[in-house]
This record gives C-alpha cells, structure tokens and sequence, in this order.
C-alpha cells in the first residue's frame, strides 16, 4: 500500500488501506498510513480524523504524531 502512495496512486492505496482498517480496526498503523494517504490526498480533513484515531489506538506511535501534524498544518491549525 505504501509503494501505491510512493507512485502517486492514492485513491487505490485509499481503497486498499480501508478494506484492511475494516479487517483490523485496532492496528493503529493502518489509520495513521490511510491519514498519511489523506492528506497526500488534499484531504486533511478526514486524514486528521484518521491520525486522532491512530493516537487514540497507540499515544507512542510516532508516524500518527506527524500525519496529525500535517493535517493540522493544511488546516492551518494550532492543535
């Protein structure tokens, strides 16, 4: 999934990241690499929900911090 995010295949690494989220809803690695494709995306929106999700799923998970970051950056947020 992330080699389709490297070639600028988002929608299919989208799509591919929500069928595992809805395999495995508590891997907080898949939010945070589907928030990652979000906002790739131009979707900062839905990707900062993702992010949240991950970081309620795993606080330590570094990956989720800086999507979350990211999102909030397209925002232009101060979360």
């Amino acid at each position: 999934m992330a080699a389709l995010c490297d070639a600028n295949r988002l929608e299919e690494a989208i799509a591919c990241f929500d069928t595992a989220i809805s395999l495995a809803p508590g891997d907080a690695t898949l939010w945070s690499n589907r928030a990652h494709a979000l906002n790739l995306h131009h979707r900062p929106e839905e990707g900062l929900k993702d992010s949240q999700r991950a970081i309620e799923l795993d606080r330590n998970n570094a990956q989720a911090w800086l999507n979350h970051g990211n999102a909030c950056y397209r925002l232009h947020r101060d979360e």
